[in-house]
C-alpha cells in the first residue's frame, strides 16, 4: 500500500523503488487523478534521480542501453578483428565475455515482471477496512498476524532493496541523489492524494 510522503522527507533511490513497486497497480488501474498522480510522481522522481525507469518495457529497455559517448565517426582499420576466439572462452567464473557484453545492453529480464509479482506480497488482512471474527479466531489472529505482518513488511523491503541494486547496475550515480516532494511539485506534480482517496 502506498503511504503519504512527508513534506520534508528526502526522496532517494529507496523512495523510487517504493514508488515503482507499491505504486504499480495504482498507476495501471486507479481511477482518475489517483492513477495519474502516481504516474507523474514516478516519472518526475525517476528523472530527478537520473534513472530511466518506465512501466513500458520497450521504453525502459531503450533507456537501459548505455548512451553513445563519442559522436565522432569511427575509423575502421583495414582488417577489423570481429569476434575473436578469446571472446567465446569462459573466464574463471564461467562467464563468456561476448555473452556478458551483449547482456549488458539490455535490462535484467526480472525487472519486467518484478512490479507485477510484487503486488501479490500481502498480509492476510491487507486491503480490508473492517473484519469481524469470533473470539476463537481473534485469539489465533492475535498469535499469528503480528509476525506475518512483520515478515510481509521485511519481504517488501527486501524486494525494494533488490530492485534498487538492479537499477544501480545501470545508474550507479542515483545512489547519492535525493530530492523532495516540494521540488517535484515545483515541476508540475499536483497535490498528494488524500488517504481517503485510496478507499
Amino acid at each position: 500500500m502506498f503511504r503519504t510522503i512527508g513534506v520534508g522527507e528526502r526522496l532517494g533511490l529507496p523512495a523510487l523503488c517504493e514508488a515503482i513497486l507499491d505504486g504499480h497497480m495504482l498507476r495501471l488501474h486507479a481511477a482518475g487523478n489517483l492513477g495519474a498522480w502516481h504516474g507523474d510522481y514516478l516519472r518526475l522522481l525517476a528523472a530527478e534521480l537520473g534513472v530511466g525507469w518506465s512501466d513500458d518495457w520497450d521504453t525502459f529497455a531503450a533507456a537501459w542501453r548505455p548512451p553513445v559517448r563519442d559522436a565522432a565517426p569511427r575509423v575502421v582499420p583495414d582488417r577489423a578483428p570481429g569476434i575473436t576466439a578469446a571472446m567465446l572462452v569462459p573466464d574463471a567464473q564461467g562467464v563468456v565475455p561476448l555473452v556478458e557484453a551483449i547482456a549488458a545492453l539490455r535490462p535484467p529480464y526480472v525487472l519486467r515482471s518484478l512490479p507485477r509479482v510484487y503486488t501479490g506480497l500481502v498480509a492476510p488482512l491487507d486491503g480490508m477496512m473492517e473484519y469481524g471474527c469470533t473470539r476463537a479466531e481473534t485469539k489465533v489472529m492475535d498469535a499469528h498476524l503480528p509476525g506475518i505482518a512483520a515478515a510481509t513488511r521485511e519481504l517488501r523491503s527486501s524486494w525494494q532493496r533488490y530492485l534498487g541494486d538492479l537499477l544501480l547496475i545501470r545508474w550507479p550515480e542515483a545512489a547519492g541523489r535525493e530530492t523532495t516532494l516540494a521540488v517535484l511539485q515545483s515541476q508540475g506534480l499536483g497535490e498528494q492524494p488524500d488517504e481517503m482517496d485510496y478507499f
